[in-house]
């Protein structure tokens, strides 16, 4: 089974810092972004600040923006 890392416990991942960038230069509220992607606002900020760190949550708020997110494995 593949080790699990994890970041430390309010630390924010690139992922949510990047998703956090491009929320923030859509335009769109995190209320919106929640709403188009069928979460409650809870789950985007828990997401925004390190809290959640599923990669389906994070495709699915960058789905909500109008974004594709891709996982690169190197």
């Amino acid at each position: 089974m593949p080790k699990r890392t994890t970041e430390k416990k309010g630390k924010p991942s690139q992922i949510a810092d990047k998703l956090r960038r491009a929320i923030k230069n859509s335009g769109m509220t995190a209320s919106a972004i929640a709403e188009e992607a069928g979460y409650s606002s809870d789950v985007v900020t828990r997401f925004l600040h390190g809290r959640d760190s599923q990669l389906s949550t994070a495709e699915r708020m960058a789905k909500a923006i109008g974004m594709r997110l891709e996982l690169v494995l190197e």
